[in-house]
């Protein structure tokens, strides 16, 4: 009776993968024909297929799982109705919402749709991302051209008017026009100030018609320049001059 429960104990050890045989068991079978060390070793080997089954399971796991290495599951904001558009942060940490303005910050491209809030989003960080990404251009791009987000989630050329936009990468591929899918080089959004054509003007004080009042007037307008390229280069932003 003592051999059969030491048996069943065994076979129990074995089942569920103990770490070693249980000692009661080793010590009632090792006289008869089954010797401690091949229980031990069948033990021990139940143990390993085990782990190993582990072990291949966890390498088979996607790249980003648990990381948040590339993307990041969001709930849209609102609907979405195409892919691959720039999108900001929601009312919380929780939400994405596609950017409603070229002063919005983007932290990444949206790469599903969604036909209401509070459907789930896949959203590839561009921060941290390790792989080109695909964008949706909102005009026509030519090849290498530094991008910059748009009001609508797109990607656009350096912008030429004065506002506040973010440059998000560089275009791998040329756009036709509006709404063309195009791969881009993403980058860490890096924030561009385009303040509006400078009011001094180049000759003034030189020229005939120079005067206290001239000079006075010309002086007014170069401490107005300077107060506005201190005040774009006081957001830790690059700064351009508006040309149209």
């Amino acid at each position: 009776m003592k051999k059969v429960l030491s048996i069943l104990l065994l076979a129990f050890s074995l089942l569920f993968g103990a770490y070693q045989a249980p000692e009661v068991a080793l010590n009632v079978l090792t006289p008869t024909a089954v010797s401690a060390v091949a229980v031990y070793t069948m033990a021990n080997h139940r143990l390993a297929v085990r782990r190993s089954a582990l072990v291949q399971a966890i390498n088979t796991l996607p790249p980003s799982f648990g990381t948040h290495e590339n993307g990041k599951p969001y709930f849209s904001s609102a609907a979405i109705a195409a892919k691959y558009l720039l999108g900001k942060l929601g009312a919380d940490k929780d939400h994405i919402a596609v950017l409603a303005a070229t002063s919005d910050e983007p932290i990444g491209v949206i790469s599903d749709e969604a036909t209401a809030a509070e459907e789930a989003v896949s959203v590839e960080l561009l921060a941290i991302t390790k792989r080109t990404l695909p964008m949706v251009a909102g005009a026509a791009i030519t090849l290498g051209a530094d991008l910059y987000a748009t009001a609508a989630g797109k990607v656009v050329v350096k912008p030429t008017a004065a506002g506040t936009y973010w440059k998000v990468g560089q275009a791998l591929e040329p756009a036709d026009g509006d709404n063309d899918v195009i791969e881009v080089l993403p980058q860490r959004p890096r924030k561009l100030i385009v303040v509006s054509a400078l009011e001094s003007t180049n000759g003034t004080a030189a020229g005939a018609s120079a005067s206290l009042a001239n000079l006075a007037a010309e002086t007014e307008k170069l401490g107005d320049d300077l107060r506005k390229i201190a005040a774009a280069q006081d957001n830790n932003a690059d700064v351009a001059l508006a040309t149209t």
